[in-house]
């Protein structure tokens, strides 16, 4: 989304299971799991931090829902920083 002009994402709700499947959700140990999580989460974090207001504005186009212009990202920057 930082480095194209409104850029597709890729989401397919229909998936879920076998993006569980596939990353072995129930092998794993929860608490590395939740562990991972909160590692990624910080790193996402992190990331909003560091951007613009400009940046912040981007948007994409959703599959299904067509261009998106999220408040909620930039929600999630403001209470990151």
């Amino acid at each position: 989304m930082l480095s194209n002009e409104d850029p597709k994402i890729y989401v397919d709700p229909s998936a879920a299971d076998r993006v569980a499947e596939d990353r072995q959700y129930l092998r794993n140990d929860a608490g590395q799991a939740l562990g991972a999580f909160r590692k990624r989460r910080e790193e996402s974090l992190a990331l909003l931090r560091t951007l613009t207001p400009d940046q912040l504005q981007r948007g994409c186009l959703h599959p299904t829902r067509g261009p998106r212009h999220d408040r909620r990202i930039r929600d999630k920057a403001d209470m990151a920083r």
